[in-house]
This record gives C-alpha cells, structure tokens and sequence, in this order.
C-alpha cells in the first residue's frame, strides 16, 4: 500500500468489493480508508494512514467518505508534528555549531600574540578579523635564541573547532621547532611531519 500511497496526496476510501489498487487480486477485503501524511514544504507523502475497518456496522461508500475529514485532520496533525521536530531538531544542531564557532574563536584568540614585538627601524601591527565567526588563519611573532624574529602567517582549511585545534597544534609545534632549528624551510618540515 505504501508505494501506492506515497503517490498519492489525497485520501482514499475502498469498500469491500472494491479492488485495491496496490494489490493484484480481487479478492473481498475489509473497507479501507487511507489518507497520506504530507510533508510540510516538499508535498511529498511521507508517511501515511492505512485503516481496516471491520466488526458488525455495514460500510458503504457515504459512511466510508464521512471518516475522511477526521482522517485528513489526523494527518495534517501528524505531518506538523514531524515538521515542528525537524525544525526543533535543526534549531538545536545550529545551536550547537555556534556554540562550538564560540569556543574554536576562544581558542584562536587565546593563541594570538598579546603584543607584536618592537624592532628597531620596523613598524609592525598585526590584525585578525575572520570572515565568519572563526576560521583557521593565524599569525604569531617567534623571539628567537640568535635574537631575531620569526614572523608566522598560516591558514588552516576549513571553520569551526577542528580547524581551531589544528591552528594550536601547529602554532605550537612551529613554535618547538623554530627554537631548535635555524633555517625556517627545516622547521617547516620537521612540523608538518609532526602534524
């Protein structure tokens, strides 16, 4: 029945000597009412209501037609319901991304220089303003042992906390390698194998 009804957007009523449309016999069944449980933006059948009806009381065509309103009703019901979960559902999971955008922006800015460093002939100043919420970019100023200064500007694909927590593990291990090794190209390497 169900690959008949996801076709169909209205409801249906079939006597007992009525074929069904999604049987190939014709042999006597119990009346049937059958309304589909339409989604709210697609139209499409999503679901449905499939009743048997049996027991003593005779079931003609008129009192069959007459369970259509409150079967109609039914579904409309139960198609809001679904939406209103789904919409509850989406809320929840877009409160949940921004709530981690929040924390991976904390993370970003808590590893960002507190103060660019002052060199003698230079004018430095640094800003990161991400497109969205947060992003990956990073830069950082490494004071190092020969008394020079190492400038760091980076980009990790993609938003959020993963690319947050990337952007730290690299700043750090960046920052381990640069005080050990001399040529910037080395430290690279020695980092990006770590990572």
């Amino acid at each position: 029945a169900w690959q008949w009804l996801a076709q169909q957007k209205e409801p249906a009523t079939f006597n007992s000597k009525e074929a069904l449309p999604w049987r190939q016999d014709k042999e006597p069944h119990q009346p049937v009412v059958i309304a589909p449980v339409v989604d709210a933006e697609s139209g499409q059948a999503i679901g449905g209501i499939y009743f048997a009806l049996g027991g003593p009381v005779g079931w003609d065509r008129k009192a069959l037609q007459g369970l259509l309103p409150t079967l109609q009703t039914l579904a409309a019901q139960i198609s809001t319901a679904l939406h209103q979960a789904r919409v509850y559902q989406e809320t929840l999971a877009y409160q949940k991304t921004m709530q981690e955008l929040a924390f991976a922006r904390k993370v970003q800015t808590s590893f960002l220089p507190e103060m660019v460093p002052e060199l003698p002939g230079w004018t430095l100043a640094a800003s990161l303003e991400p497109a969205r919420q947060t992003s990956g970019d990073f830069y950082d100023f490494i004071l190092l042992p020969d008394g020079k200064v190492g400038i760091l500007i980076a980009d990790v694909a993609d938003k959020g906390l993963g690319p947050a927590l990337y952007m730290a593990l690299s700043r750090t291990l960046i920052r381990t390698f640069a005080m050990q090794i001399a040529a910037p190209e080395e430290v690279l390497r020695a980092a990006n194998r770590r990572i």
